[in-house]
């Protein structure tokens, strides 16, 4: 039964007017003193997930949707691979700037 033993007895005591047992686990352990840092903590909390600094936390961007064929989105991926400083993003968007460029 555990943390919950007896609870069902003193429900019905409660409901039934009697006072509840005394409880005889023993007292847990005080909490350390709030003026010495706890050990197992790191000395700066840092926040879950990603650090703010990229593409989609700049105001300059904004995120699109585009349908592509399969075939085309699986070789742009393994092409990419060998390509330093160039991910699907950039490609795209460089691609559009340039379209863009010969239209003027």
């Amino acid at each position: 039964m555990g943390k919950y033993k007896g609870l069902l007895e003193d429900i019905k005591e409660k409901q039934a007017g009697n006072p509840p047992a005394e409880d005889t686990s023993p007292p847990s352990p005080a909490p350390p003193p709030a003026d010495e840092p706890s050990p197992k903590r790191p000395a700066e909390r840092r926040k879950p997930g990603r650090p703010k600094g990229g593409k989609s936390s700049n105001p300059e961007f904004v995120q699109t949707t585009a349908y592509v064929e399969e075939s085309v989105h699986i070789a742009v991926k393994k092409a990419l691979l060998d390509v330093k400083d160039m991910d699907y993003s950039s490609l795209v968007n460089d691609l559009l700037k340039r379209w863009i460029k010969s239209r003027s």
